[in-house]
């Protein structure tokens, strides 16, 4: 029993420096181009798109993310405005748009380019390459595994719904 209380222990821990260590990246990100304003979901979208231009559609990004595509659009629209993206249609429906960093952009992708990589190159110093490999592995199948969960759940509160 009491090594069950450690492990969630442990687990809960685990979790609350996961969550830590994303508002710092988000944070030390935010410093990069904060003459700029923009706001953590902004940085979010433009991180996105330099870093995999070829998810260019608000599912796309959501899912890179890990943000809800009403978020990402609200974004998407405000970088719009601002000057910082450029909507490229992709079919007849005028709700279904691509999106790419505008000229205007270029300066402040390379500056969060810069801040990925020292964050990276800062929080992983010491490890070697057979451990980032590890670490790479083992979120991997904790993500996997968490999507099952959902997935699964998602089953079951369908199922439910057709009881009800």
């Amino acid at each position: 029993m009491e090594q069950v209380r450690c492990a969630r222990r442990d687990v809960l821990c685990f979790f609350s420096k996961l969550n830590d260590f994303g508002r710092f990246f988000r944070s030390y990100c935010r410093r990069a181009v904060e003459d700029f304003g923009f706001s953590g979901n902004e940085i979010d979208v433009l991180i996105s798109l330099e870093q995999h231009p070829e998810r260019n559609t608000v599912k796309g990004i959501s899912e890179s993310v890990h943000l809800s595509r009403g978020v990402i659009s609200r974004a998407v629209e405000s970088l719009r405005k601002k000057g910082f993206l450029k909507v490229l249609r992709t079919g007849s429906d005028r709700r279904t748009f691509a999106v790419a960093l505008s000229e205007k952009a270029a300066p402040i992708a390379e500056k969060l380019s810069r801040a990925v990589r020292d964050f990276v190159k800062a929080v992983f110093r010491g490890l070697s390459q057979e451990e980032l490999s590890s670490i790479t592995q083992t979120v991997g199948e904790i993500s996997r595994n968490k999507e099952e969960m959902q997935h699964q759940a998602a089953h079951c509160q369908k199922e439910a719904d057709t009881v009800s």
